[in-house]
């Protein structure tokens, strides 16, 4: 009777990912274990069962004789450590071949193959520092100077990100650097990328800047992946104003004359002040200011007027004090105060009765005296000089002072002099001698009175 030998061999093979190094998903490091199901599916038995696999580490066996029906699920296992390269596929496949050698004929074989998922979270992670630099360095933020930027990106997924880039939102932000061709899981980059922004008055006018910056990375498979990280970089703002006030003319010397005040208001902070930009001045009431913003190191003049009142006349000065003001970030910003005193045009005045009094030149000249704003006192002023006045001697042998000359002459008097005062014996005028007449003189002057008779007798005779 001949039996017909039936050889077959059956082989399942099992794997199972393991989690070697704790962390979330699989990662590089991580192992499959395999278990490996051998079975005699033919009539005959089967010796020296092997179990091969190209690219796993099976362990165990051969199996010296496994009879019909028998199977064996104890003897073979295997292990394979996973390496990026398999988590950037994807996936792992492998194929096991299980070999019998039946009594007689050619060895059976058996093939079965395992494929494990690999769950892919690529991810990217972006740390973005900016540093400021003071490029004028007067301890204050000014236009010009600059934020420098680091980029820390790391890969904080499980497979390989290429073409690794950053981007920024705000224009004028300058990224140098990349792309960085390759980075790993778990791998950080600090030295390809920098970043540099150079500021304006609109950011320090803001009080900060805050800009976001973009990492970009390309996984094996699917879309990109990103992350974003901002800086924000306060900025001290130091709002002034400084106020510097003049007046012209600086003395006065009449009722209702105009004293114009300037008024230069400079921006000494680094933020712009907001206009209008307005004077308070205690005594003006015209105050006025060109509009418009005042950038850090401008200024602008302002005008108001004041006019002089009797009082101030009285008085003899005027002080007045002003600030200026403006907005930055909704609150009022004042200047110093300054203070200007103007002086009443005071001076030496000589009345028409030679009198030297301190008057205003408008009360001297209502007096009728003559004004000299050069002097502030009357000590070695000769005020009959300066009004043209001297003594004067009267027919009457009386010495008047204090007279011009022609009120003397009309008085028939002789003007002694400017400056002249009357002192004892300057008009006394000595008796003129009375002569002495001999007998023969006194014949001679008869003799001559009757002459002069005869003849006026005749000259009247003929006009008759």
């Amino acid at each position: 009777q001949t039996l017909t030998q039936s050889k077959s061999i059956e082989l399942q093979k099992t794997g199972t990912l393991q989690d070697n190094d704790g962390t979330p998903g699989v990662s590089a490091g991580d192992t499959i274990s395999y278990t490996f199901s051998v079975k005699n599916t033919g009539n005959v038995t089967l010796t020296n069962v092997t179990i091969t696999d190209p690219k796993i580490t099976v362990s165990g066996g051969p199996i010296a004789s496994l009879a019909p029906g028998v199977t064996d699920s104890t003897t073979f296992t295997g292990s394979y450590t996973l390496t990026q390269t398999d988590i950037n596929a994807g996936t792992f496949t492998n194929i096991a071949t299980a070999t019998g050698t039946p009594p007689s004929g050619g060895n059976v074989i058996d093939t079965d193959d395992d494929t494990q998922t690999l769950t892919q979270t690529p991810a990217i992670e972006l740390q973005k520092l900016g540093d400021y630099i003071d490029n004028n360095p007067i301890g204050v933020y000014n236009p010009g100077d600059e934020i420098s930027y680091a980029f820390r990106v790391k890969n904080t997924g499980n497979v390989t990100l290429t073409n690794i880039t950053i981007s920024d939102a705000i224009p004028g932000v300058t990224v140098n650097g990349g792309p960085i061709n390759s980075l790993a899981p778990g791998e950080t980059d600090t030295m390809t990328f920098t970043g540099s922004y150079t500021l304006t008055q609109n950011d320090i006018d803001a009080g900060e800047f805050k800009n976001t910056a973009t990492a970009f990375g390309t996984p094996p498979s699917g879309p990109n992946v990103s992350d974003d990280d901002d800086d924000t970089q306060p900025m001290t703002t130091s709002p002034a104003l400084d106020l510097v006030k003049t007046a012209d003319p600086m003395e006065y010397g009449s009722i209702d004359q105009v004293i114009t005040y300037t008024f230069e208001v400079t921006n000494i902070g680094n933020v712009t002040i907001k206009g209008p930009i307005t004077i308070n001045d205690d005594k003006a009431t015209d105050e006025s200011c060109p509009a418009g913003d005042l950038p850090p190191g401008g200024s602008i003049t302002c005008l108001a007027t004041y006019t002089i009142t009797q009082n101030d006349l009285d008085f003899g000065s005027v002080t007045n004090t002003a600030t200026a003001s403006g907005q930055y970030d909704e609150q009022t910003i004042i200047s110093n105060e300054d203070t200007v005193t103007i002086v009443a045009a005071i001076g030496v005045c000589c009345l028409p009765d030679g009198q030297c009094v301190i008057l205003t030149e408008q009360e001297c000249t209502q007096q009728d005296g003559i004004f000299d704003g050069t002097l502030r006192s009357c000590v070695g002023v000769d005020c009959f000089i300066a009004q043209g006045l001297g003594a004067c001697c009267l027919p009457d042998g009386t010495c008047v002072d204090r007279l011009h000359e022609a009120e003397c002459i009309d008085r028939g008097g002789d003007f002694m002099g400017v400056g002249v005062e009357c002192t004892p014996g300057l008009c006394h005028r000595p008796a003129l001698p009375v002569p002495t007449i001999s007998p023969w003189g006194l014949m001679l002057l008869s003799m001559l009175t009757g002459g002069l008779a005869v003849l006026a007798l005749r000259r009247k005779s003929r006009k008759s």
